[in-house]
């Protein structure tokens, strides 16, 4: 499941170049995973869902 996880999310990502990406292995809450990535000068969390694959982007941060 962490890679379909992993290949929606770098999909939904696919614009960015991401030099660091990760995706926490257990869920927070029901179907919702934790990740983040690092793009050039910022930081991106995000959530997805394991269920539907929708990403929801939490927070962006400049480095």
């Amino acid at each position: 499941m962490i890679h379909e996880l992993t290949d929606r999310a770098r999909q939904h990502f696919s614009t960015r170049k991401i030099d660091a990406f990760w995706i926490f292995e257990e869920p927070t809450t029901g179907a919702l995973f934790e990740g983040g990535l690092v793009s050039e000068n910022k930081a991106i969390t995000f959530e997805i869902n394991a269920k539907t694959l929708e990403v929801f982007e939490k927070n962006e941060k400049i480095l």
